[in-house]
């Protein structure tokens, strides 16, 4: 696991400040994610930001009540 800090932003694209999180990589490809106390997983959702043109990808928690994206390398986080 890789500890990061990344600006977050919430689902009106808000910035919600720098925020933690203990990311695990494989082939450069975040496949879990513990963010603010949640355990995320990919889901196999990926895309291109709307805003910003880059690569993303979407976690989900296990209950799949909760998800985030991300973009490569986990420098920015989107709560959804």
């Amino acid at each position: 696991m890789q500890h990061i800090t990344a600006p977050a932003f919430d689902l009106n694209g808000r910035s919600i400040g720098h925020q933690t999180a203990e990311v695990d990589f494989h082939n450069d490809q975040a496949i879990s994610i513990l963010y603010k106390g949640i355990n995320y997983y990919t889901s196999g959702k990926f895309g291109k930001n709307a805003v910003t043109g880059e690569w993303v990808q979407e976690l989900s928690a296990e209950n799949d009540t909760k998800r985030i994206w991300v973009n490569r390398g986990v420098t920015t986080i989107w709560e959804d």
